[in-house]
């Protein structure tokens, strides 16, 4: 599952209708929030995942506060790192996330961050990504190697912080805070 941030893995059968049931532990202690089912076949057969409870119960102070879970943002279009697109760029790193472009005028451009070079598109699985970007590598001092750890570093964040942010941009790392922003929907 990809792009999804921190889920329990379950083999408790997630039946139709039973997405947002809770998920219980041995000792009858909620610990998570029924959300979906990976199934080849379609059925209630496969890998279940549920939200974590701490999750699940600052999502419905949102929720019930503005309608929607708030969360900061930075507005960039992120590329998670794999050995061939690090071998085929011939970056200077492994690890992290590449910008592949920043909004216009967003957040992530008025902190100094740059996208790729729009003169160098490429096919990136069913879309046209840009490389030469930076690479955000840490938030606030959490490690980013994957699309997931950046949703794990903005979890608990809200739009209008500001966050501690390390990138490197042609060999070297630099520092910066970024105030963030409404991730759009």
């Amino acid at each position: 599952i990809e792009n999804y941030e921190n889920f329990i893995q379950t083999d408790a059968s997630i039946n139709p209708g039973n997405s947002g049931g809770p998920l219980i532990d041995s000792t009858g202690k909620m610990i998570g929030v029924n959300t979906m089912i990976y199934s080849k076949s379609g059925g209630s057969d496969g890998i279940g995942f549920a939200l974590p409870i701490d999750t699940a119960k600052r999502s419905v102070k949102e929720i019930i506060d503005f309608g929607e879970v708030r969360r900061g943002w930075i507005e960039i279009d992120p590329i998670e790192l794999n050995t061939s697109l690090v071998r085929y760029a011939e970056l200077n790193t492994e690890e992290g996330i590449l910008i592949s472009s920043v909004d216009p005028g967003g957040n992530a451009q008025l902190a100094g961050l740059r996208g790729g070079d729009k003169k160098n598109p490429i096919r990136y699985r069913q879309s046209v990504k840009y490389l030469g970007g930076d690479i955000i590598v840490s938030i606030n001092n959490y490690k980013v190697v994957t699309i997931s750890d950046l949703f794990t570093a903005l979890e608990d964040t809200k739009p209008g912080e500001s966050v501690n942010l390390e990138y490197i941009r042609r060999k070297k790392l630099i520092k910066t805070k970024i105030k963030l922003s409404s991730r759009k929907k």
